[in-house]
């Protein structure tokens, strides 16, 4: 009986239908993550008008889904390792959609802040999943390129929360966007339960998947002749189950704790833009509306960079792309700190942040995966996604503390560069580590 490599088998076929299809429907899932950032924040307003807060009242809300967020990222990616991946994102990706319309019902803040943890679990739980499956579909030759088109959906959401929230609010309240942001996840986990493949590294872990293992080979490439009594195998040995401390030990720990900084300082850097940029430029003297429309550019920026930074990633190197990003973005973050007076230097410089934080954000979940062997690589995916998530706390955080402190606009942006240059310099150093463990 003869053996079929998969992933040799993989880059050797052409991209089929049912590869695209795959990648649409992570696509569809990732634009939920970028959606929730913005809905919370955009009904942020007509909530605290309706319950008689202060804004400063609904601090734990917005820190809630974050935090939930790194208990599904380290939680249920050692779930898929051991039972699938297919599953356990359909399953993340309907606790979202429940959950978000029962936000619809909520009286109260700590019912609210309940809420938004338990949503942030689900959301958690699916990016690590989508990220492992994605590669694990995915041509060598094109994972960066293929990886930023089925993630840029966190940039896409983003705007599509706001352009939401700008037509259903002042017609039917705060309320509508939950509720629509309830059906439209709940509608996707229906279509990924049909559409979805399961991963393929993960069936080959018994030997009674066979068959479903050469008929998902056949669907990659219908035209290829795949011999009836072929055993389908991995160049890389296959283990039942995995957990946190898998990543950890002599040979992975510094891999795990540098991408880890260099994830968490990126997420700093995005959580705080995405809360605080419309705050800081009316601050600064921008109108409310113009305000509003930073915060688009910078989605806008990291729409099109999630798809430039693959296509660098594969023309470059991942290390080096991923790098070259982190010290852009601080640049960049000054310019919009020391230029928000002029429009020349403050509109590109925001559009540079966008692609440069929120566009290689997409591009580095390529990176980490690329860096765990087959057998861990949902753990790896969670634990660094998990840890760096704390970044996404401390971002907002760290914003209110400044404004607090009464720091002046450009002070404020001169601080959130330097997290940009510690990311680029945790890339490079984990680029400098021996990839050679098993």
């Amino acid at each position: 009986m003869s053996s079929i490599d998969i992933e040799s088998f993989i880059d050797a076929a052409p991209l089929s239908r049912f590869q695209w299809q795959a990648i649409a429907i992570c696509l569809s899932i990732g634009l939920l993550d970028g959606m929730d950032i913005q809905l919370i924040g955009v009904a942020a307003p007509a909530l605290a008008h309706d319950w008689g807060l202060q804004p400063k009242d609904l601090g734990p809300v917005f820190m809630a889904a974050p935090a939930g967020m790194i208990v599904g990222a380290l939680g249920l990616g050692p779930l898929a390792d051991r039972f699938g991946r297919k599953w356990l994102i359909i399953a993340a990706t309907l606790l979202f959609g429940l959950l978000t319309l029962a936000t619809t019902r909520v009286t109260s803040v700590p019912e609210l802040t309940l809420l938004r943890f338990l949503t942030g679990i689900g959301l958690g739980g699916a990016l690590p999943n989508l990220i492992s499956l994605v590669n694990e579909y995915s041509p060598t030759r094109l994972r960066g390129t293929i990886t930023a088109v089925a993630f840029c959906g966190l940039p896409l959401g983003s705007m599509l929360g706001g352009l939401l929230a700008r037509w259903a609010i002042p017609q039917f309240g705060w309320p509508s966007i939950f509720f629509i942001g309830g059906i439209i996840p709940i509608l996707i986990a229906v279509a990924a339960s049909f559409l979805l493949p399961e991963s393929i590294r993960y069936l080959l872990l018994d030997a009674a998947n066979r068959p479903a293992v050469l008929a998902l080979l056949k669907r990659i490439a219908p035209l290829a002749a795949i011999p009836a009594d072929v055993t389908p195998a991995l160049m890389a040995p296959l283990q039942q189950k995995s957990s946190p401390l898998d990543v950890f030990g002599p040979n992975r720990t510094p891999t795990t704790l540098l991408l880890s900084l260099s994830i968490g300082m990126n997420m700093f850097m995005l959580y705080f833009l995405l809360n605080w940029i419309p705050t800081l430029m009316h601050i600064a003297g921008m109108t409310q509306a113009n305000a509003l429309w930073s915060s688009i550019l910078i989605n806008l920026g990291g729409t099109l960079g999630a798809f430039s930074w693959g296509i660098l990633m594969d023309r470059f190197g991942n290390f080096r792309a991923m790098s070259f990003a982190g010290v852009t973005a601080a640049a960049a973050i000054l310019m919009v700190g020391f230029g928000n007076e002029s429009k020349v230097l403050l509109l590109p410089a925001l559009f540079v942040t966008g692609f440069c934080v929120l566009g290689a954000q997409i591009g580095a979940y390529s990176l980490i995966a690329s860096v765990y062997p087959t057998k861990i690589r949902s753990t790896g995916v969670g634990t660094v996604l998990g840890i760096g998530r704390l970044g996404s706390v401390f971002g907002p955080l760290a914003g209110a503390l400044m404004l607090t402190l009464g720091w002046p606009i450009p002070l404020i942006f001169a601080a959130v560069a330097v997290p940009g240059l510690i990311s680029a310099l945790g890339i490079w150093a984990t680029g400098r580590l021996p990839r050679n463990f098993s």
